[in-house]
């Protein structure tokens, strides 16, 4: 499945607009709640309900408009995130401990 946002001008106001498209049917739970699973990322879209929905050429594709967008990250990826912040850090201390003994010298 792919998930686009584009602008589109609603009553004089822009807004975000998801465009889903698969060449499956698309089928999901909560039309006003939908979620796209990255690998470490997900994204949350709430939006007004189903647009629209149309199949052209055999790609299926619905429009939702966009209300709110939200980011949870994976506890798995935070934790590698974390450890090498942690690694980077040691190896910044081992440096500045070293560039302060050269100086001293």
């Amino acid at each position: 499945m792919r998930y686009d946002i584009v602008k589109i001008a609603v009553n004089g106001t822009w807004r975000d607009m998801l465009v889903v498209s698969s060449d499956a049917p698309i089928s999901v739970v909560d039309p006003r709640k939908i979620i796209q699973q990255l690998d470490q990322i997900e994204i949350t879209y709430h939006t007004d309900g189903l647009f629209r929905a149309l199949v052209d050429a055999g790609r299926y594709i619905h429009w939702y408009l966009v209300t709110n967008t939200s980011k949870t990250y994976r506890s798995e990826y935070v934790a590698e995130l974390q450890a090498e912040r942690d690694e980077l850090a040691a190896a910044f201390e081992i440096a500045l401990g070293e560039e302060a003994a050269h100086e001293d010298a």
